[in-house]
């Protein structure tokens, strides 16, 4: 990046003030800061570029400005303003059949972005249907029809759209093509029950692979040789051995996946032929998913660890008070009195209360609750329910008692429930204090416990919450440090 922005820089500086190569100059410009996650770098040279590009009526240049800045704004996850600068770019008559597919493409990453499966999918097959696609484009096509169709758990449609990506690619001799379709036939087999055709698409899965690392290896050494042959100075020499170093490593991993794919693939060979089917379907899944580079928690994989995460940070939180109590209980169930005999009514009530709350969490009901009640209600009674005598909270709620946006409310609730979560759980905290508060638009929360602490590199536990502020928008600081507690600040989130 260093030497690319050196010489950009060059060449922006010897160019004519609004020509096509300042323009081109500046675009490239644009795209080099994307690579270099410098956003708003990027969107400030496109710009530049696209107002040049405009004042010489160059289409195709304008188009692709405009297309750099809508993919700078899809990588800040401003997905309206990405979409506005694709529409913008499509605009543009006489632009390149290429460009245009690509730029029709962004907008579909946009609506599979916010779920709008459907919307996409009319989309790949109309394309389809008019037939006017290049043959690669053609199989990506049916293939991000498949995933899209896999997405929406229709397996049977997924299965037929898969199929015609891979015999396209087998046509074209395109191995990536080949491999990317198979791994996802592999996962759509599994949940189609078809175990056998999962198990054999690994098989030649490991093949295509092994096949890729062949060609590159080939490619490599005729590489190798060419530069040998050439007369560079000895900068140049070092730094193509170096590029070679670093190719090699890449050889030596993908050398170490195939290896741990064939030992996986004698792994399978070697299991009891009476095992029941589903454990062996399960086993299968957890192995492809490991070693697959694209399985990126999508479809319903995605929808499960939402669950799973909600229980961890409301279930797990309500179980280990409960336990508490029963702790409490246990040095004393010799002589239950009466008021002793309350508490330990109390701890059952709890255990229901848990149930029930996993049965909300499954279903997704916390956004209906919070609606119902509202936030500082929900928080109220969670505490109410949390607190015992070896655990006290003390809770302050100012300005909260209007609604606010649902989203926001479900997210706040759950980053509260997780810092009482890991205060009973991982903390040995005794007392914890929660401030919520709202000034005009914007809400404050600060929690703090008294427990043993976390490391700056145990901050990481802490990564839900992280994640939640993220969404929100807002800001958070941890400060702690083992022995002194843990306090939480996170501000400046808007409630519009």
């Amino acid at each position: 990046y260093e030497y690319a922005l050196d010489y950009l820089n060059k060449s922006k500086n010897v160019r004519a003030p609004n020509s096509s190569g300042l323009a081109n100059t500046l675009l490239n410009l644009g795209g080099l800061y994307i690579s270099m996650r410098s956003y708003d770098k990027s969107i400030d040279f496109s710009k530049q570029s696209l107002k040049i590009f405009e004042k010489l009526d160059e289409a195709e240049g304008a188009a692709k400005a405009c297309n750099n800045i809508g993919n700078a704004y899809l990588k800040k996850e401003d997905l309206q303003l990405a979409y506005r600068y694709y529409e913008r770019a499509l605009s543009y008559e006489e632009i390149s059949p290429s460009l245009r597919q690509m730029i029709r493409e962004n907008i579909r990453v946009i609506w599979i972005e916010e779920e709008k499966y459907d919307k996409a999918l009319d989309a790949y097959l109309d394309d389809l249907r008019k037939k006017e696609l290049k043959q690669e484009n053609t199989i990506i096509s049916n293939l991000n029809a498949g995933i899209l169709f896999y997405r929406k758990n229709e397996y049977e449609q997924a299965d037929q759209y898969f199929h015609d990506a891979l015999k396209g690619a087998k046509s074209i001799n395109n191995k990536e093509l080949m491999s990317k379709t198979m791994r996802r036939m592999i996962d759509n087999y599994i949940f189609l029950g078809n175990s056998d055709s999962s198990l054999a698409y690994i098989d030649r899965l490991a093949q295509t692979e092994d096949e890729l690392k062949r060609n590159f290896t080939d490619a490599m050494n005729m590489n190798a040789y060419k530069l040998r042959s050439d007369n560079y100075d000895t900068k140049q020499r070092s730094q193509q051995i170096k590029i070679t170093a670093l190719l090699m490593g890449i050889i030596a991993l993908i050398g170490i996946f195939i290896s741990l794919f064939a030992a996986y693939r004698e792994k399978v060979k070697r299991r009891d032929a009476e095992k029941e089917r589903e454990q062996k379907v399960k086993t299968v899944l957890q192995e492809v998913k490991l070693k697959s580079t694209e399985a990126r928690l999508e479809g319903m994989l995605e929808e499960r660890k939402r669950i799973s995460d909600d229980i961890h940070d409301s279930v797990g939180m309500m179980l280990s008070s409960t336990k508490l109590h029963f702790e409490s209980l246990s040095k004393r169930l010799d002589s239950l009195e009466m008021n002793q005999r309350e508490r330990f009514d109390r701890a059952f009530n709890m255990l229901s209360l848990a149930q029930k709350e996993t049965r909300r969490v499954v279903h997704d009901m916390a956004n209906l609750t919070l609606k119902e009640h509202g936030l500082k209600a929900q928080i109220e009674e969670l505490v109410k329910v949390i607190q015992n005598t070896e655990f006290n909270i003390d809770l302050k709620i100012n300005g909260v008692e209007d609604q606010m946006d649902q989203k926001i409310a479900t997210q706040v609730y759950k980053i509260v429930q997780e810092l009482i979560g890991n205060a009973i759980k991982f903390a040995d905290a005794s007392q914890l204090d929660i401030q919520i508060e709202r000034i005009e638009n914007e809400l404050a929360l600060q929690v703090q416990d008294n427990g043993k602490g976390i490391a700056k590199i145990e901050k990481s536990t802490l990564r839900s919450v992280k994640g939640r502020v993220k969404d929100l928008g807002a800001n958070i600081k941890i400060d702690s440090a083992k022995g002194k507690g843990t306090q939480v600040l996170i501000d400046q989130i808007y409630l519009n």
